[in-house]
């Protein structure tokens, strides 16, 4: 099978979550002897390493300049006007478009993998079946930020785009063999409110043996004794609210037993509002952007993911599960984990009470915290590896080539 992958951008080194799943399901799909040609966008500072990593896995390397960032003036005629979102204009590019008819004419690929919704205006019309590697619905994500936005002005503005995507989405959507989608919410999301006949589910994963406790050591200088863990990308808005409600409403409760355990915010791009809590408290700890995220999820004596929005797999809750950490999660951080047990697997914590009360319990027994991580890792072994999730994505894949008929 010979696949053309369009993606938003390059895939090493995976640092945010569509990158990492999009190199591991390449990876995956060429140990299983799949030809693969890669057509993306180049981010500045892209190293002879990384490029060197991709030719591993793919046959042939074609990046492209990202387009160059809109004016402000432009930026606020995308906003206001138009039937197209904001990240699709800003996405679109004509030599990526030329790029990839110039390929299928000379390259006889089986099928396209439109990595991202922002890639399917460059991929169609596409004379080769073209699967969707969507991962999650972009309306449906929108829709439940402004669900919880206080600001009147933002929530009108996330429900406008919100309508643009389910417009956009809904024509994508039909006009593509399948999409995939990480989780049965989203899938549900696409079916239902947009009308999709042909969504599948191939979830995300976790390299278990990268994210392996023994192979690291928790860094030194951390502020307070024990830690409580969040990890993710600092600037990303779901992230920056599940982190300011961890602090505002939940700690409070942990202080009054615990006074002196530290809060790590361990990820890239951290907000403002994040730096200024770390300014004012001396227990909270910003890492801002690190080469190796798995030494501060090491450091943690429980990993907290209060996740009041967003949408798709929460990689950063499998990869704490994979390092054998106790985790606290709000039911929406694993809606994309049905197999996962609370009080086995982790433990689940709806309001600030409950998710005090979870932190303070796994901090007050030592024995139990290091019980429900060593089978938090157990679990990611047996159901999230990549080299399953890459396994169900070539089955649909090769499912699509053969011209198989999604039964609904």
């Amino acid at each position: 099978m010979r696949i053309l992958w369009v993606s938003t951008g390059f895939p090493h080194p995976p640092f945010d979550g569509v990158a990492v799943r999009t190199y591991n399901l390449i990876r995956s799909l060429s140990n299983r002897g799949t030809e693969l040609r890669l057509l993306c966008y180049r981010q500045s500072g892209l190293s002879r390493e990384s490029i060197e990593v991709m030719r591993g896995y793919c046959t042939e390397l074609d990046p492209v300049p990202l387009p160059a960032s809109p004016s402000r003036l432009r930026w606020l005629w995308w906003k206001a006007l138009g039937d197209r979102p904001i990240s699709i204009r800003r996405h679109f590019s004509r030599d990526v478009r030329r790029k990839f008819k110039s390929i299928l004419r000379d390259w006889a690929a089986d099928v396209v993998v439109c990595d991202q919704i922002q890639m399917f205006e460059m991929c169609y019309p596409c004379p080769v079946p073209c699967v969707l590697n969507a991962n999650d619905s972009f309306a449906f994500f929108l829709m439940r930020e402004a669900d919880v936005e206080r600001n009147p002005v933002r929530q009108w503005s996330l429900r406008w785009e919100a309508a643009r995507f389910m417009r956009f989405e809904m024509r994508a959507y039909g006009r593509v063999a399948r999409v995939v989608m990480v989780s049965e919410a989203d899938a549900e999301y696409a079916r239902k409110k947009l009308g999709a006949k042909n969504v599948v589910i191939a979830g995300n994963g976790v390299d278990t043996e990268y994210f392996d406790p023994h192979r690291v050591s928790p860094p030194g200088g951390l502020n307070g004794s024990p830690l409580i863990v969040f990890s993710g990308s600092m600037g990303h808005v779901p992230n920056v609210r599940a982190a300011i409600y961890l602090y505002r409403r939940v700690l409070p409760r942990v202080w009054r037993v615990f006074p002196r355990v530290g809060l790590v915010l361990a990820g890239d791009d951290p907000a403002a509002e994040l730096r200024e809590l770390a300014a004012q408290d001396s227990r909270v700890t910003i890492t801002g952007f690190v080469e190796d995220i798995r030494p501060y999820i090491r450091a943690a004596d429980v990993y907290a993911c209060p996740m009041l929005s967003g949408s798709g797999v929460k990689n950063k809750v499998l990869e704490a599960m994979s390092m054998a950490r106790p985790i606290v999660a709000s039911p929406l951080a694993v809606e994309a984990l049905p197999e996962a047990r609370s009080g086995q697997h982790l433990v689940l914590a709806d309001g600030e009470e409950q998710f005090a009360d979870a932190l303070v319990s796994l901090l007050q027994n030592e024995t139990s915290s290091r019980s429900l991580g060593r089978r938090a890792r157990d679990f990611v072994r047996e159901h999230y590896s990549w080299e399953a999730m890459g396994n169900r994505f070539a089955e649909i894949l090769e499912d699509v080539v053969s011209g198989g008929v999604l039964s609904h």
